[in-house]
């Protein structure tokens, strides 16, 4: 049924935030947006498989729109600066809840959190490549997910991945 999805059409590479190990026979791609509240949902099921399937790498692409400045795109870019600079995937991980597991977004709290600075600049033009990379696959709501390269279909959800991970 998953090979009759949607598939990615253009690669992955070097995009958005990695985590989980890059040799992994299995890859979940998911497409969010800082203030996505499916999104957010998503997040601690992700979460969990990643804890429990050493075989599966996840990758986090975001779309949103390329306007600096703007709350969606400061959002992402001070993820994406905190992916880049970070000491571990812990710390990642770690930012990655902060953001994600609170109901209300605070941004302003989250920064102070997570000061960067010049690396916020450096990790901009990444936004415009993974704005590009969805319009090239036609990702039209968030998060859209991608198992092995298919979109998971709709009826599926991510904690039933599990079952595909276990074979």
């Amino acid at each position: 049924m998953l090979h009759k999805q949607k598939a990615i059409t253009t690669p992955t590479n070097g995009l958005g935030i990695v985590l989980g190990p890059a040799n992994a026979p299995h890859k979940l791609v998911k497409v969010c947006n800082p203030y996505c509240g499916p999104c957010s949902k998503a997040h601690p099921k992700i979460e969990q498989l990643l804890h429990r399937h050493p075989n599966l790498q996840v990758q986090i692409l975001f779309m949103v729109p390329n306007v600096p400045g703007e709350k969606y795109h400061t959002a992402a870019t001070h993820l994406m600066a905190i992916a880049h600079t970070a000491t571990g995937q812990a710390q990642v991980q770690q930012a990655l809840d902060d953001w994600y597991l609170p109901e209300t977004k605070d941004y302003e709290a989250f920064a102070t959190k997570y000061p960067l600075n010049g690396a916020i600049a450096a990790a901009a033009p990444t936004i415009t490549t993974m704005e590009q990379w969805s319009k090239a696959n036609d990702i039209r709501y968030t998060p859209t997910l991608f198992y092995n390269g298919y979109e998971l279909p709709p009826e599926y959800d991510v904690e039933d991945l599990s079952y595909f991970l276990q074979e």
